[in-house]
């Protein structure tokens, strides 16, 4: 009958245990040129993002990029005219273009918002994402630029065990022990 109970006592410890996937953390990262960089058809502008330095940061092989979105921020304040852009956002077989016209004229200028789809690969890959800004007709300002990835932390495809699953554990660990000293 002993045996019965630690059998059961033991095939309970093994359901008890579960797994909890631990949420994304945001990491961001800011691109903001002073002065705000000219954009013309003969001068395009270039820049990388780095989301593996700083307090909470990406490490590739180990974080999962969930997902990630580019805010580019563009001014047209001195009313130039008509334009035409593109943006070309990582590289190689992972680029992704974004093309666009007519950058709102006045002060506030206007914020481009961009889901990243093929060029997450190149961000999940090592962390950095390379942007460049060109213009095919007319020209523009490069105000500021921000990058913004959900991570989630830890080796990829782990799980992390539950808090109550590890209290368990120990409890269980902490009885057969006792029971254990009472035998001998």
């Amino acid at each position: 009958m002993d045996s019965l109970k630690k059998a059961l006592l033991g095939l309970a410890l093994v359901c008890a245990f579960g797994t909890v996937t631990a949420a994304p953390i945001t990491i961001a990262d800011y691109v903001n040129p002073s002065p705000d960089r000219t954009v013309t058809t003969n001068n395009p502008f270039t820049f990388v993002f780095d989301i593996t330095d700083g307090a909470e940061s990406y490490v590739a092989g180990v974080d999962t990029i969930v997902s990630a979105e580019l805010k580019i921020h563009l001014m047209d304040n001195a009313q130039k005219g008509n334009e035409t852009f593109t943006f070309l956002i990582g590289s190689g077989g992972t680029s992704q273009i974004y093309s666009a016209q007519n950058v709102n004229n006045g002060s506030q200028g206007q914020t481009y918002s961009i889901n990243l789809l093929n060029a997450l690969a190149d961000l999940i890959a090592d962390g950095l994402l390379s942007v460049k800004l060109s213009a095919t007709s007319g020209n523009y300002e490069f105000v500021d630029a921000t990058l913004i990835a959900k991570v989630e932390k830890g080796t990829v495809g782990n799980a992390v065990p539950e808090p109550t699953s590890l209290a368990l554990l120990g409890i269980s660990l902490l009885g057969f022990g006792v029971a254990r000293r009472r035998r001998q």
